[in-house]
């Protein structure tokens, strides 16, 4: 009996010692993100197989050894955190959302989302914060899609604000036909037919007043797909032989209250290159004191001037030797100051300030304000952007304000309805006429200019005191 009570005192002794080593803490597990419990999480203890998992409250409750260091959490979807231990009995955590790498998805013909790799043709998209992030002065959302899309090849409107652009999926398909894609916005098709002057479609000159795509604000634009090849858009038939253009626009987003957000961007541009001009002849047919006849020209108090024949508009006159002439902005400033003394003379040479000089630094402003809200059942995203742009071309602006709503209302698993309504004003000024016509300024610096011209002396006096354009 005496051996039997010893060893149960050495038991409990023992036991004593191991409930003194180990000590019990406990705590709850919530999301950084809205505060809510997260049942499920791992706990352990770091460098050990001791642990648990939270309950359907985010609570737990585990028995560690007294010298464990750190406890370590784990869950899908949220980043491991280690939590340090101390003296405390009691640990809350709040674990942070994870962005884990999952299969891209992609929206495909119809609205259709499916995993890019298991689709047999190809599929690219932008979402639409990159392109707001390359818009710079880009005022066409089309434009944007330059350099993010293998295959997609676009030509802007060279020197046009507010032209339209041609975009080609892999090359031209037809060498009569239309080659544009087929443009779907929200499942809704749209077409992108340009609206020009009628001269202007067949480059005789005229005006390019855009498609209906580059009304399409950027700052609404979620993510634009693009469909390649007759497999990607077979759904949509004949009319989308040349590929398919998705855009899907934003919608309200379910967050705490109204959500609100603004964006602004500064973007600017310059003439890049231009035509190698030569610089030795200037234009008209001579340099002459007398007319294409043969007759002395009119004097000017009794003085005879040399003047250029301008019988001829190009620029393959009289070569550049210095020659004392009565220029055409003599003759306009002294007639603009009444006519009164005698006209100064200029040197045949080289202007000083030449074509490069006629162009300006252009810019644009862009601002856009979003309103937002939604719940399980509706969605309501209203947008309002302002953009205002000067061209590179002397005298030209355009101006933008583009209204956005979208709501959303989800009845039940079957059925959803959804409805967008966009309203833009826009207001140009100084559009450049296109092809052969009497008002593209390139063709008259290139073709049908004068080399002779300086193009500071233009601006300084290009009106008459009474408001009549100053002549030859």
């Amino acid at each position: 009996m005496k051996k039997i009570a010893l060893l149960l005192a050495f038991f409990a002794i023992g036991l004593q010692v191991l409930l003194a080593q180990t000590k019990e803490i406990s705590g709850t597990v919530t999301s950084a993100d809205d505060g809510g419990s997260i049942p499920g999480v791992s706990v352990s203890v770091k460098g050990t197989t001791l642990g648990t998992i939270t309950d359907m409250d985010g609570k737990f409750r585990l028995k560690i050894p007294q010298e464990s260091k750190t406890l370590v959490f784990t869950f899908v979807g949220m980043k491991t955190q280690e939590v340090a231990l101390g003296s405390q009995m009691v640990y809350d955590v709040k674990m942070n959302s994870d962005n884990i790498a999952v299969d891209e998805v992609v929206v495909t013909a119809l609205g259709i989302s499916r995993e890019k790799k298991a689709l047999g043709y190809a599929v690219q998209e932008v979402t639409g914060d990159e392109m707001i992030k390359s818009r710079g002065g880009v005022s066409n959302p089309i434009n944007s899609l330059a350099g993010k899309v293998a295959g997609l090849q676009i030509t802007g409107g060279s020197g046009n604000l507010g032209g339209s652009s041609k975009i080609l999926i892999r090359g031209v398909k037809s060498l009569s036909g239309n080659n544009q894609p087929l443009f779907i916005v929200d499942g809704v098709p749209i077409e992108g037919t340009d609206f020009n002057t009628t001269d202007a479609a067949r480059g005789a000159g005229g005006y390019d007043y855009g498609n209906l795509i580059q009304d399409i604000n950027p700052d609404d634009i979620e993510s634009i797909s693009v469909l390649k090849g007759p497999n990607a858009s077979a759904l949509y038939g004949s009319r989308a032989t040349n590929g398919v253009v998705m855009i899907v626009t934003k919608k309200g987003v379910k967050g705490k209250g109204l959500g609100i957000s603004f964006n602004s961007s500064l973007g600017f541009e310059k003439v890049n290159k231009l035509p190698v001009m030569q610089k030795q002849y200037g234009g008209g047919y001579a340099l002459s004191v007398y007319d294409d006849k043969g007759k002395p020209l009119a004097p000017i108090n009794g003085i005879n001037y040399t003047i250029p024949d301008y019988g001829i508009d190009e620029s393959w006159g009289p070569e550049y030797d210095g020659t004392e002439y009565l220029s055409w902005y003599d003759l306009a400033k002294w007639e603009a100051g009444g006519k009164v003394g005698n006209p100064t003379t200029s040197k045949w040479l080289a202007p000083k300030h030449d074509i490069e000089d006629f162009f300006e630094l252009g810019s644009s402003l862009t601002n856009n304000i979003t309103l937002s809200q939604a719940n399980d059942n509706a969605a309501l995203r209203v947008s309002y952007t302002n953009s205002r742009m000067s061209g590179y071309m002397p005298n030209s602006s355009l101006d933008k304000n583009s209204f956005n709503l979208s709501g959303t209302l989800k009845g039940n698993d079957v059925y959803e309805m959804f409805t967008n309504i966009t309203y833009l004003n826009q207001n140009a000024k100084g559009r450049s006429e296109t092809g052969y016509g009497d008002n593209n300024i390139m063709q008259k610096f290139i073709q049908w200019g004068q080399r002779q011209l300086d193009m500071k002396e233009l601006e300084s006096l290009y009106k008459m005191p009474d408001g009549t354009q100053a002549t030859w």
